[in-house]
């Protein structure tokens, strides 16, 4: 009898699992050691022996992949914590020899929120952290190069460089014919004065001269252009849905049919090109891509979608608090199909921000019904295309002193069971993932396996999202298979937003006109124009030392304010410290304003040095306004109830920004389509409120897919086009229609 089989006696099924998982996690700590006693043996061999370490590697039987990692991979100690805390296995280790600086930084971080984060997923960081420096155009210069990389791998590589050099040659007689052209067009009467003036014949002369070979050039390029790329033409109708998918072809066709035109002497004024709200395209991009030359202009950084082109999903949000996760998700592209919560303040404040918002009053607490379940999906063409469940579950049953006692993640099987979304994910405590709990989430991962999804567990912190809080959370997620899993990775944007830039115009309403102005344009805000000199005279002392008071608070807060998830009033013990070690009066429920008597007794000297106490300098009130600026809801974002009341229900809010990064890791999993977070255009909340149009309206801001509505519209001006075009060619005089 094996020493397991020993051990394992007299053991019932649910003491066996329990010291099976222990042993497993004992052994994936040990796996983890292991790989840096071999580095450390390794570093020691390398200075210590004469012979080449590769060679003794590899005569021990190590893999190439093994010798590279154990060679090359030189980990700092707060990296090696981090491999070690997350016990992070070997094949992740060895993908982190191929990157340094930010990019290995970035890697971490990713592990810290995901320890199963895998090799592939590694390279892929890698590889889109070059992506994210390229702009729009770069990204199709590249795509021009794998292009003509894959058509021409046969062919002999002086046909590439001439076909490169005739492209080039076009695009520069297109450069001049459009200067000569501008110049002649820059006035109504210029032209008619120069085609009727003999001094201007050698200028003419020379514009028709670049027009001939313009023509002569394309026609050589557009014969080869069919040699090479043949099958390339496509209906101009049809440009926008390919670009949509395959842009290297777009601009293929583009080409052709420009190369086309200009053969055949198919332009006057302007070159080959059209600019539509619907779709754009010009021939000089056409023949740039030929080329291979790069676009000067416009090299900023670039996203892929802007977020109002993002194609809308559906989702449906169970402990909807008071809206912060939903206008995360709103601005994640999800259109809600239902709130559900069952605390009626915080229903009210639903209904009363969204009308139209499908609001539904249910205790997840209590047995659900599967017809109840279904209901939440509403009615309409959508109501059965489903592709969000999220949640931010109760963090009690999991702080450090819960025992799992009133958790809903059991609800949640129930419920994705009934709905079967494309993905869901919940909100929870850290102490999701303690030890005291492996069971239960081990248990939670293998039923929804059994429904077919795949799952991860992320740490979030607020701060790297540009919510200035101490908020640390963690996500389970899910993906139904078959959706594009290998793109479900945790959200990276290390965005920090300080306290002061948050909360300034809230917390110090009675600023003078100079330092409102100071402020704004230290922050980045837009500014009018002022007389500083004569603002900063006009003040009077009191003044000053509010004004001096706010701005010695500005500089010397905190970065982060305590997690307000957590908030319980009255705010008392160690919470009140902490709130108070920030720069904060948590029983404070009105601003400080300068006619605190504060202030007039420090402005004066005399009345201050006579005081027989030096009086404490104030703190900022932690009233609505200033917990609405540190969640980041919207200021028209209406709250019900009193002062009490509303700042009961903003420390229940969940902070949007947060739902909205990790709703977009799931809208681009599912859809491919991705925003650049450093544009804050991506990062924009709002209520909703301009987003409101009467239902009639039917356009791109309406339709549940912009970029593909676009497309169709243009297609069909093309189409109208082409009819028009075959009823001239029919129509036998200029009356009769």
């Amino acid at each position: 009898m094996s020493v397991a089989e020993e051990l394992n006696q007299n053991l019932t099924p649910q003491e066996r699992l329990k010291r099976g998982l222990e042993h497993l996690a004992r052994m994936r700590v040990a796996m983890t050691a292991q790989i840096f006693t071999v580095l450390d043996e390794v570093n020691q061999l390398k200075h210590q022996v004469e012979l080449d370490v590769d060679t003794m590697l590899r005569d021990g039987g190590f893999t190439d992949t093994e010798i590279n990692t154990y060679i090359n991979f030189a980990p700092t100690e707060d990296q090696k914590k981090i491999i070690r805390a997350n016990k992070v296995s070997f094949e992740a280790v060895a993908g982190l020899p191929g990157a340094e600086g930010e990019a290995r930084r970035e890697v971490m971080r990713s592990i810290e929120r995901d320890p199963s984060f895998s090799y592939e997923q590694i390279q892929g960081t890698f590889e889109r952290r070059r992506g994210d420096t390229l702009s729009i155009h770069d990204k199709l210069f590249v795509a021009s190069q794998r292009a003509f990389a894959e058509t021409f791998s046969q062919a002999n590589m002086r046909h590439e460089a001439s076909f490169r050099y005739k492209a080039s040659t076009l695009h520069a007689l297109m450069g001049e014919f459009s200067r000569l052209h501008a110049y002649v067009d820059r006035n109504p009467f210029r032209r008619t004065k120069m085609l009727t003036s003999a001094r201007y014949a050698p200028f003419l002369t020379k514009m028709k001269g670049v027009e001939d070979q313009l023509a002569l050039a394309a026609e050589e390029l557009f014969t080869e252009l069919n040699s090479v790329f043949p099958g390339c033409s496509r209906p101009m109708k049809d440009w926008a849905f390919i670009a949509l998918e395959k842009p290297a072809e777009a601009y293929l066709a583009q080409a052709h049919y420009s190369l086309q035109r200009m053969s055949r002497r198919e332009f006057h004024m302007d070159l080959p090109g059209e600019h539509t709200s619907y779709y754009s395209w010009s021939s000089f991009d056409a023949i740039r891509f030929l080329s291979g030359i790069k676009r000067e202009e416009d090299q900023r950084k670039a996203p892929q979608v802007h977020p109002r082109d993002l194609r809308k999903l559906n989702a449906i949000d169970i402990c909807a608090g008071s809206g912060g996760q939903a206008l995360g998700l709103e601005a994640a592209g999800f259109n809600i199909r239902a709130l559900v919560d069952f605390d009626r303040t915080s229903l009210e404040t639903l209904s009363r921000n969204r009308k139209r918002w499908n609001v539904i009053e249910c205790d997840l607490s209590e047995p659900l019904t599967q017809d109840a379940i279904h209901g939440w999906r509403g009615d309409g063409k959508s109501a059965y295309s489903l592709d969000l469940v999220s949640g931010s579950l109760p963090t009690a049953p999991w702080d450090y002193r819960g025992d799992g006692i009133g958790e809903l993640f059991t609800a949640t099987k129930q419920i994705i069971a009934s709905l079967q979304p494309k993905a869901f994910f919940f909100e929870t405590d850290e102490g999701f993932k303690a030890d005291r709990h492996r069971e239960f989430r081990l248990s939670l991962r293998q039923y929804f396996a059994n429904l077919g999804y795949r799952t991860k567990i992320w740490k979030l912190s607020a701060d790297e999202f540009g919510v200035p809080q101490n908020r640390t959370r963690y996500y389970f997620v899910g993906l139904k298979r078959g959706q594009g899993y290998g793109d479900l990775l945790p959200p990276e944007w290390n965005i920090k937003n300080p306290i002061g830039r948050t909360i300034w115009s809230a917390a110090f309403p009675d600023l003078s006109e100079h330092i409102r102005h100071i402020l704004k344009k230290n922050f980045g805000e837009s500014v009018s124009k002022i007389d500083l000199k004569k603002a900063k005279e006009g003040l009077n002392p009191v003044q000053q030392a509010y004004d001096r008071w706010a701005l010695n608070w500005l500089r010397d807060n905190k970065k982060c304010v305590p997690d307000l998830g957590k908030i319980h009033l009255p705010i008392v013990g160690a919470a009140a410290r902490a709130w108070g070690e920030a720069g904060f009066a948590p029983q404070l429920r009105r601003p400080v304003s300068i006619s605190d008597p504060y202030f007039a007794l420090v402005s004066d000297r005399e009345a201050l040095a006579k005081s027989p106490i030096r009086p404490r300098t104030p703190k900022v009130a932690l009233t609505a306004s200033v917990l609405r600026l540190l969640q980041g809801i919207p200021a028209d974002w209406e709250l019900e109830g009193d002062e009490a009341s509303q700042i009961q229900q903003l420390s229940g809010m969940r902070p949007p920004l947060m739902s909205l990064a990790v709703a977009r890791q799931i809208h681009k999993a599912i859809t491919g389509q991705s925003v650049d977070h450093s544009d804050p255009e991506a990062r924009k909340i709002t209520s909703g409120r301009d987003r409101k149009l009467p239902s009639f309206v039917n356009n791109s801001a309406t339709h549940p897919d912009p970029m593909r509505y676009r497309a169709q519209m243009w297609k069909n001006s093309k189409i109208d086009e082409e009819n028009q075009d075959r009823n001239l060619a029919f129509d036998d005089d200029d009356f009769d229609d």
